[in-house]
């Protein structure tokens, strides 16, 4: 039975002190939900509850949840749960238990295809709002994970077993479905089993067992991927209302949230004014494997200062984090200095500031900037918005219907996006499509797609000006391309707008950062350009990365490589190092990076490395020397380069292990050149090679 305590206590004691005091002190309320009959761990619904807490609260109240697990079960509307609509400085504060969120909202919902049940938070119109401490979840998942027990070898069907406490629901369908390496629980490098649509519907086989069967009668084509002993998730949608909406609101903070699972997205933000993310975990419990079948994080039309940082972003389907500006055209032109313009998505009534800026691209993709003096909004129609603009000074000469822009009153001042980690997404980390982004110590693994997509998409997006990646970690990322383009990479710089042609990229820097594990093909490079003016990539290593740098030389222009190092080291890496000639086997010793070393006693052994510059120009050129008193006292290093075959010879039995220089030559970019080191007498003892450029 709820308690039944006046739900007005606490509010009472504080607005008494607050007549006390005086009305100088504007002092905020605490606002336990238990005084409103809201109790954590009761199985009793603490929907309306919670409402009321909200409702109640003003500005400088603090609005406070016990530990413990608070249901959901009734909706307040179509829309949401719980509601925060017109507020202004409210904090709502969940439990922490050794700095991490110990307040659960669980989401009661309905076992159906592509279910949309209400947000669990929808904040709308509100300002200076705080919601931190909270872990989000559903019951139960619509999405669910197990392990392939059989493979019809017609390939038609595959059986896969459900651990207990996990969904196994027959009759629903295979949405956002991946394969997983079972003995670390890592994407499995190969595509989609399927995204946005279903090859069929599950059936129990066996529920004693809990067997469930994926069957279509001509035929599943992702079985040539899959492997008995392989886990496979899915879920049964992939669209509808996200986890957490935020909308047309001003200076708002998400902080220390943890998302176990989500129906679609997990954070839709859209037209809010200063944006503070912070310690933010999407990461499954327990055996299942996948968070969300969406994006889990995607941020559109926000301006101000928006600040991401200590994101743990891990198993969403699509993209971890996308910040999105649309483009706009003129509709039609009044006079030298107005004009109507249509969005490419609608803004539902967004303002457009007097002050800000409009920037129209020629024909050849120039930018030509002008100031707002007035906009009006004229409505929706078609998916798009209506404007009309009155510049502060004449339109370019070339502006004409069709002309297209980009709208600094639809995007942020600034974007910084810091200290984050995102691992097992099936799709990229991070799309960007808008100006003046900082990227900085982010951590990718395992990212299907471009771990960062710069530019535009087909249908929306930006291509942005002033971007910068630096001081970064990519491992076994982008292993596929993104679908909407084709091209692949780790990062990629294009224009593909399907409507929006002439924008390009401008001002991109790629610097101090790391790419690791990359050896898929010399058409897949860790950096892949198109479409940009002004690109420097400066002081990156590129670690087994079979190609380290493409740039469209038709589509980019001010493009600098300097200072990269590449190296290629011999771990689980079959593709640039081979065992040439002789027997080798593991050594104790330890090389670069505290990896493994190899050793042989052979006869003419041999063992190669293919190195890959990025850039024309000069190189030194590096061996690990793995120094032992049983090692080759003269083992043969040949690097061939622009100019031939050069030729040095190394004592590995004396000097300090580490990097040797064995000479300085000339390499020209794109191309593969050959670092081989051969036995003379000892063990040969091989690691990794290194290029530095000068």
């Amino acid at each position: 039975m709820k308690n039944t305590r006046h739900p007005l206590s606490s509010g009472l004691l504080w607005a008494g002190l607050f007549l006390a005091l005086g009305p100088t002190l504007a002092l905020g309320v605490t606002r336990p939900v238990s005084d409103y009959f809201a109790y954590p761990d009761d199985g009793i619904d603490d929907t309306d509850e919670i409402n009321n807490a909200i409702t109640a609260a003003k500005d400088g109240d603090v609005v406070t949840f016990a530990a413990g697990t608070y249901d959901l079960k009734t909706r307040f509307d179509d829309e949401r749960y719980l509601k925060i609509s017109s507020k202004t400085g409210i904090t709502l504060q969940g439990a922490t238990s050794n700095g991490a969120p110990a307040t659960k909202l669980l989401r009661h919902v309905n076992v159906e295809a592509m279910a949309s049940p209400p947000r669990i938070f929808y904040l709308f119109n509100s300002t200076r709002v705080t919601i931190s401490g909270f872990i989000f979840d559903n019951t139960p998942h619509l999405c669910t994970t197990g392990t392939v027990t059989a493979i019809d070898p017609a390939g038609k069907y595959v059986r896969v077993q459900i651990p207990a406490g996990l969904p196994m629901e027959a009759g629903q369908p295979c949405y956002a479905a991946n394969l997983w390496e079972p003995s670390v629980d890592e994407l499995k490098s190969v595509a989609n089993v399927s995204a946005n649509s279903s090859p069929a519907n599950w059936t129990i086989h066996d529920a004693t067992n809990r067997i469930m069967e994926l069957n279509k009668s001509t035929g599943l084509t992702f079985l040539a991927n899959t492997a008995v002993g392989d886990r496979l998730s899915w879920h049964y949608g992939w669209n509808g209302r996200s986890q957490l909406e935020v909308a047309k609101s001003n200076t708002i903070t998400l902080d220390n949230l943890v998302v176990r699972n989500a129906i679609n997205m997990a954070l839709l933000i859209g037209s809010t004014h200063d944006l503070t993310l912070s310690k933010i975990v999407m990461k499954p419990e327990g055996a299942q494997l996948p968070v969300g079948p969406r994006d889990g994080i995607h941020i559109s039309r926000c301006t101000g200062t928006v600040n991401i940082s200590d994101l743990e972003i891990t198993g969403v389907r699509m993209d971890g984090l996308v910040v999105r500006t649309p483009y706009a055209d003129i509709a039609s032109i009044a006079s030298t200095t107005q004009f109507n313009l249509l969005t490419e998505l609608a803004t539902s009534g967004q303002t457009i500031p007097v002050g800000s800026s409009v920037t129209f691209f020629s024909s050849t993709g120039n930018p030509y900037v002008r100031l707002v003096a007035a906009a009006t909004y004229n409505g929706d129609s078609g998916g798009r918005s209506s404007y009309t603009i009155t510049t502060q000074t004449d339109l370019p000469s070339f502006a004409a219907v069709g002309t297209e822009m980009k709208l600094g009153g639809l995007m942020p001042a600034s974007v910084a996006i810091t200290d984050s980690t995102f691992k097992n997404i099936a799709g990229s980390a991070l799309i960007l499509f808008t100006d003046d982004i900082t990227v900085d110590n982010l951590t990718a693994t395992k990212v299907m797609f471009p771990a960062i997509h710069l530019g535009d998409n087909s249908g929306s997006g930006v291509c942005g000006y002033g971007i910068t990646i630096r001081n970064s970690t990519f491992d076994r990322c982008g292993w596929m391309p993104k679908p909407e383009s084709g091209i692949p990479g780790i990062i990629t710089l294009a224009a593909i707008n399907d409507t929006f042609t002439t924008p390009k990229l401008r001002d991109v820097t790629i610097e101090t950062n790391t790419f690791r594990t990359h050896l898929a093909s010399t058409t897949n490079p860790a950096v892949n350009a198109f479409d940009t003016d002004g690109l420097t990539l400066t002081d990156n290593v590129f670690e087994n990365v079979r190609q380290p740098v493409l740039i469209a030389a038709t589509s980019v222009t001010g493009d600098s490589v300097a200072t990269s190092d590449v190296i290629v080291d011999n771990d689980n890496n079959t593709v640039t190092h081979a065992e040439a000639t002789g027997s080798f086997g593991n050594s104790g010793l330890t090389g670069y990076n505290a990896s493994k070393t190899r050793f042989s006693s052979s006869t003419g052994a041999k063992a190669t490395w293919t190195v890959t510059p990025p850039r024309t120009g000069s190189y030194d050129v590096y061996v690990y020397k793995i120094v032992h008193s049983t090692s080759d006292s003269n083992a043969k290093i040949s690097v061939t380069h622009s100019g031939g075959t050069g030729v040095t010879y190394v004592n590995y039995t004396t000097g300090t292990s580490g990097w040797h220089k064995v000479g300085t030559y000339t390499f020209t970019g794109g191309t593969d050149y050959t670092i081989s080191n051969e036995r003379s007498n000892g063990y040969l003892r091989t690691d990794a090679v290194m290029l530095m450029q000068l």
